[in-house]
């Protein structure tokens, strides 16, 4: 349809990119019209924010819709977070398994940490027996234990 042929109307708003149905689908511009230039027998949409409870507050919203639109058989209020609950629900599936994933690799580098540590001790039990013997303090051989843990962890996380 050609826009000379079309009823003039007063845009009071455009939004770049919004979400309007599915947060996959491509966006593009969206304009928005005054409640009187709206065609009849349409379904309108509006978003009022509300403070506290959303619930509490259909019966004013209903009746004050009623009053302005007396052509609209009835009107449905229903709060934003009940609409977009089930697109949400993939994401949310999706955030839960990164976080799991990420603990159970959190679990398994510190279980491979300490299995290196134990077994590089295993190593040097004979050494570190030695140093006891001739009078090592037991603070001196804990630095050489914990000094090449460090070193065994900074190299780990240099390569990761």
């Amino acid at each position: 349809m050609d826009s000379r042929e079309g009823p003039c109307r007063t845009v009071i708003g455009i939004a770049e990119e919004p979400v309007m149905e599915d947060f996959a689908e491509t966006r593009e511009y969206t304009y928005f019209l005054p409640v009187a230039q709206f065609p009849e027998g349409n379904a309108l949409q509006f978003f009022v924010r509300v403070q506290g409870d959303p619930f509490a507050t259909v019966q004013t919203l209903r009746s004050r819709l009623q009053a302005l639109l007396p052509a609209a058989a009835y009107a449905t209020v229903v709060p934003l977070e009940q609409l977009i609950a089930p697109q949400l629900r993939g994401w949310r599936f999706g955030a839960t398994m990164f976080v799991v994933f990420g603990a159970i690799a959190l679990v398994l580098a510190a279980l491979g940490l300490h299995n290196l540590l134990a077994y590089e001790l295993a190593l040097r039990e004979k050494d570190i027996g030695v140093r006891l013997a001739l009078g090592a303090s037991r603070a001196r051989l804990m630095r050489l234990v914990v000094g090449q843990g460090t070193s065994l962890v900074a190299l780990g996380l240099g390569i990761g």
